[in-house]
């Protein structure tokens, strides 16, 4: 399995075998670790990943899309293959794919990453619902129930390249 840049770059190496000269792909990567609390105890705990790859490529004045959610170089080549299909089926439309900006904004800046919150595990999430619904019972002695308490991390890796130049990628955890 390739990793995300090396599954986005692999799009543009196909699109320029083929003189497409406008093509992007995104690359997303999103986890998350959700646990419900109710009356003192864990009601269920949910953790998923997903990952997919999306291409777009744009053929004279057609436009055609398509994704995979496997990152093997057979996959991303069927994605491909099947975005440039799919824009034979569609209607002429007008496209314009920007050039790449002069300059894209570091998403780092936003400091939207912290490292920390990937050690959190179950139990400390467990912890942390049992504590919050423990002290909004002790805040207010007529609140009995709490119908819905839940407590979740996640994280999101994203990427984009175009053959236009477009570089950027972002992580938020």
């Amino acid at each position: 399995m390739l990793n995300m840049k090396q599954a986005a770059e692999q799009v543009l190496v196909l699109a320029e075998k083929k003189g497409l000269k406008d093509v992007d792909v995104v690359v997303e990567r999103s986890e998350s670790l959700d646990v419900e609390i109710q009356e003192g105890k864990v009601e269920k705990v949910e953790q998923s990943t997903s990952l997919g790859l999306g291409v777009r490529v744009l053929d004279g004045d057609r436009t055609g899309l398509a994704s995979t959610e496997r990152l093997s170089s057979e996959s991303i080549q069927h994605a491909f293959e099947n975005a440039c299909e799919n824009a034979k089926l569609q209607d002429p439309t007008e496209v314009k794919m920007l050039d790449a900006p002069a300059e894209i904004p570091d998403s780092a800046s936003l400091e939207l990453y912290n490292p920390e919150l990937d050690k959190l595990n179950t139990e400390d999430l467990t912890e942390l619902g049992l504590s919050i619904e423990d002290a909004v019972k002790a805040a207010d002695k007529r609140v009995v129930s709490i119908p819905y308490l839940g407590v979740s991390r996640g994280s999101n890796e994203s990427l984009l390249l175009s053959s236009r130049g477009v570089f950027y990628e972002t992580a938020v955890k």
